[in-house]
């Protein structure tokens, strides 16, 4: 069974990037408008940065500087970096709710199997498939990834690290029998319903054939 599910409302667009490009000293002025899974909320980009290196001052050396993470670009991006969820994001429950509307249950936040540290956004045990659900920022999109000039070598490193970890999961996933299936948070949200729909029909998911391996939101 699910987790409850958030019944707070839709909104409308979101801008695409806010986040990201504070921390890349970019002007919001120049943020494109993007329609995501969950239109009209600020999405939450998803990564790893410690809240503790977020909130260190430029100059200042702490634990985490220490351990060669830099410190942030100024007040606003120690804010942004501060606010960052791993979990629960708009397209995250965007996508739980179209599921949950269509009849599906499945775990959240579930730990991968021999890999405990690091967890599926949506997992349907039975049919061993994990849906993750990934910012394009932090998992380097590259349709929308805007490369940081702010600590751009340590960005690189960080961004290529996130995605080789990506592919260890996946490739982790696939050799225990597992179907792992990434939506990015560009994806609207039939189509990423589409997505997991036609993954669990290949998985003989009997909701999921019987819908054609075509599921839309209602």
């Amino acid at each position: 069974m699910s987790n409850d599910e958030d019944t707070r409302p839709p909104f409308g667009q979101i801008r695409l990037g806010r986040r990201e490009l504070l921390l890349m000293g970019t002007s919001l002025n120049a943020v494109a408008t993007v329609e995501q899974i969950q239109p009209g909320q600020t999405v939450p980009d998803r990564g790893a940065v410690t809240e503790s290196a977020a909130t260190s001052c430029p100059g200042v050396e702490t634990k985490d500087s220490r351990r060669g993470v830099p410190s942030p670009r100024d007040a606003n991006a120690r804010r942004v970096m501060v606010a960052q969820r791993n979990r629960d994001t708009a397209p995250e429950l965007a996508l739980r709710r179209a599921l949950h509307s269509l009849g599906f249950r499945y775990r959240v936040n579930m730990p991968i199997p021999g890999m405990p540290r690091r967890r599926a956004d949506v997992t349907f045990t039975r049919w061993r498939t994990a849906v993750f659900v990934q910012g394009c920022f932090w998992h380097a999109c590259q349709k929308h990834l805007h490369a940081p000039k702010h600590n751009s070598e340590w960005w690189r490193r960080k961004l290529e690290g996130n995605v080789r970890r990506d592919e260890e999961t996946d490739a982790h996933l696939v050799h225990l029998g597992w179907l792992p299936l990434r939506i990015w948070e560009h994806e609207g949200v039939d189509d990423a319903v589409g997505r997991v729909t036609a993954a669990l029909a290949t998985r003989d998911h009997p909701r999921a054939l019987r819908l054609g391996g075509q599921g839309t939101a209602k």
